[in-house]
């Protein structure tokens, strides 16, 4: 599976988990809010491993500390109480050696948080410390309403974008490689049946981190 469509089953699982939770709840809910991170990530990893390519192993929450770059296997199963609440990874894809090939934070909000900071250093400095590692990817859902319109909820979603990327190039400059993959999945649509004349549009982007 090539970092291109890895991205592209990233991309692809998270515009399904909108759509589905949408569908499901009749457009009453969507990612942004209903704390719905872990359904995302479930359709994140789902994507992966239904690929024609997958990679041989993928981790779901893993501790960082667990996670190696040599051979050998990590602890899995339930962490012991004395590291239980160290820094886990969304996601961690791993080779046939499982070594780390890439480190997988999402986020679903709807704008950016100083928090993001702590991940995207985290993808940093893990991007240093993992020889095997070939790039840290920050995937991001992105919501974006309007009650004037589509064309209105579009130029939102385009200034939200901006601002992600701003907001992570201010983080990751001079720091390391950064590109922004964006999905070519057209913007999902859809409509608050509570709120007359309320568009939603919803879209993704993934900073890699090489």
């Amino acid at each position: 599976m090539t970092e291109k469509e890895l991205l592209e089953a990233i991309h692809s699982g998270i515009d399904q988990a909108n759509k589905n939770i949408d569908a499901w709840s009749g457009g009453y809910n969507f990612l942004t809010n209903a704390a719905a991170e872990s359904f995302m990530v479930t359709h994140i990893a789902q994507a992966i491993k239904n690929h024609k390519k997958p990679p041989p192993f993928l981790l779901l929450e893993p501790l960082v500390k667990n996670l190696k770059e040599g051979s050998g296997k990590p602890h899995l199963g339930r962490p012991i109480a004395e590291i239980s609440k160290l820094a886990r990874l969304d996601l961690a894809v791993l080779n046939r050696q499982w070594q780390l090939k890439y480190a997988i934070e999402t986020k679903c909000s709807y704008g950016w948080s100083d928090a993001y900071t702590r991940d995207l250093r985290r993808l940093m400095k893990m991007k240093k410390d993992f020889s095997t590692m070939q790039a840290g990817i920050f995937a991001m859902f992105v919501h974006s309403y309007s009650t004037s319109g589509a064309e209105s909820a579009k130029q939102n979603m385009e200034r939200l974008l901006g601002d992600w990327e701003n907001n992570i190039r201010n983080i990751t400059n001079k720091k390391c490689r950064v590109y922004f993959s964006y999905s070519n999945i057209p913007y999902h649509r859809w409509t608050d049946g509570k709120k007359d004349g309320e568009v939603h549009l919803s879209t993704s982007l993934c900073a890699v981190i090489k």
